[in-house]
């Protein structure tokens, strides 16, 4: 997600929300900020794309989503394979359902966000960013009434795990807003803000993190293909059967899977140790899984992630150690699904 394509994502909505100030047009706005990632990469590919299907048919979404879906809806998640077909969260294929809302919406906010919405995928963050560009866009006083009145009662409210509510991060960003833009040339008069606009371009090499890379086997916890040594029982604190846990060292996971590269699920918790992780016998990584009480219950944490195996079956084994971090309480561990790739991770640069 921060390499390649999913940074690009990340790249495209950033310059996205710049062009908003200083564009109305919708589909010039997405042309400026695609200049800011890789010609060449799938992204712009897919924004490319993205426009000519709605200067195609500017008034049925649904027409242009049938078209993304068939052509670039492949990149699924692993998930997907076991349980609910073309399930996919990669960003980039995300963010063109955000665009589907920003373009097909028009002024219309909750129409915007409601065509985003109904696109599916990852919805939560979809239409998150949708609304913040459309906010952009339209600005505070253009938002509808009703929404205002909907998020009234919690703009005071302090986020989960933070000390900013609503109303105090946004002052926070309206203080950095105003810095960056005088640092970069600009100037504030009153209540204006005059931005010195710059190029939108892209400087360096394309980034691919992933090379032909395809999952191969997809198991879920309860899976037969993982054999549970030991006393592992569901995870009460969690949510869904994401992990099964066990509080005795010796312990341990063991499953056969095919490919080149190999990921465990894994929870961290204050009272969690060290697992030692096992290729075809042999002793490859350990993994300490303790983490501050306040942090608890990382449901989604990564146990296991090897790469460039020989691609092959192989027999992945995963013991609880005696062992722990000082700070932790325990020595339990929360394991769960196991996913095998076949394919290559790109060497980072030094």
């Amino acid at each position: 997600m921060n390499y390649g394509d999913g940074y690009y994502a990340g790249v495209f909505l950033a310059s996205l929300y710049a062009a908003a100030f200083v564009e109305t047009d919708r589909v010039r706005m997405i042309e400026m900020a695609v200049q800011t990632i890789p010609a060449d990469c799938d992204y712009a590919a897919m924004l490319r794309d993205l426009l000519a299907f709605y200067r195609e048919d500017p008034n049925d979404w649904r027409q242009t989503w049938q078209k993304i879906e068939d052509k670039w809806n492949f990149d699924l998640c692993p998930w997907a394979k076991t349980e609910v077909g073309r399930f996919n969260i990669q960003g980039h294929f995300n963010g063109l359902y955000v665009m589907m809302g920003v373009l097909y919406g028009g002024d219309d906010y909750i129409e915007s966000i409601s065509i985003c919405t109904r696109c599916g995928q990852d919805t939560d963050s979809n239409v998150g960013n949708c609304g913040g560009i459309m906010g952009a866009i339209i600005g505070f006083e253009g938002l509808p009434q009703a929404v205002k009145a909907e998020l009234a009662p919690y703009m005071d409210r302090d986020n989960n795990h933070t000390s900013l509510s609503n109303n105090s991060a946004s002052a926070f960003c309206y203080e950095l807003a105003i810095s960056n833009i005088e640092q970069s040339g600009g100037r504030v008069d009153g209540a204006t803000a005059h931005i010195p606009e710059q190029p939108f371009h892209f400087e360096g090499e394309r980034e691919v993190s992933y090379i032909n890379m395809q999952f191969v086997d997809t198991y879920k916890p309860d899976d037969e293909a993982i054999t549970w040594h030991g006393d592992w029982h569901l995870d009460e604190e969690g949510w869904g059967k994401e992990t099964l846990t066990s509080s005795n060292p010796g312990d341990y996971a063991e499953v056969s899977f095919t490919g080149n590269c190999v990921y465990m699920q894994g929870n961290l918790k204050s009272d969690y140790g060290i697992i030692d992780i096992y290729i075809d016998g042999e002793l490859v990584q350990r993994r300490d899984c303790y983490i501050e009480p306040r942090w608890n219950n990382q449901m989604q944490s990564t146990a296991v992630w090897l790469t460039g195996l020989a691609d092959d079956t192989h027999t992945l084994k995963v013991v609880i150690s005696e062992e722990k971090n000082p700070g932790s309480s325990g020595t339990s561990a929360g394991l769960g699904r196991v996913v095998s790739y076949r394919g290559r991770v790109a060497a980072l640069p030094d």
